[in-house]
């Protein structure tokens, strides 16, 4: 790992080592003052790849991460399969389990 400052950030540059190749990696540490004042600089190094550290006080540290399509937690995929889910309980297709002893019976049979 190599450390150094750039401006006003800390660098940490990890070099990662493949077969035959070598990827470098940085990780640019702020603190929430220079994050503050420098947002736009800090996204955009994420979105380019970059991983972002923001630090608060010195206990808590946050990753900035771009989020795209595929983050959205209700994707068409996951709404077709409530919506099923939705369909099974309305047509009573479900297992009904109200007792500790029911549920023992249950996990048995499976």
């Amino acid at each position: 790992m190599i450390l150094f400052y750039a401006g006003n950030y800390l660098l940490y540059l990890y070099q990662i080592w493949y077969t035959t190749k070598i990827f470098t990696m940085a990780i640019i540490q702020t603190t929430s003052r220079q994050f503050r004042d420098k947002q736009k600089d800090f996204f955009d190094l994420a979105d380019k790849g970059e991983k972002v550290v923001i630090m608060r006080g010195k206990k808590r540290a946050y990753l900035l991460t771009p989020v795209d399509d595929k983050d959205i937690y209700f994707t068409p995929a996951m709404l077709d399969k409530i919506n099923r889910s939705i369909k099974q309980v309305q047509e009573g297709l479900v297992t009904k389990i109200e007792t500790e002893e029911e549920l023992n019976q249950f996990l048995d049979s499976l």
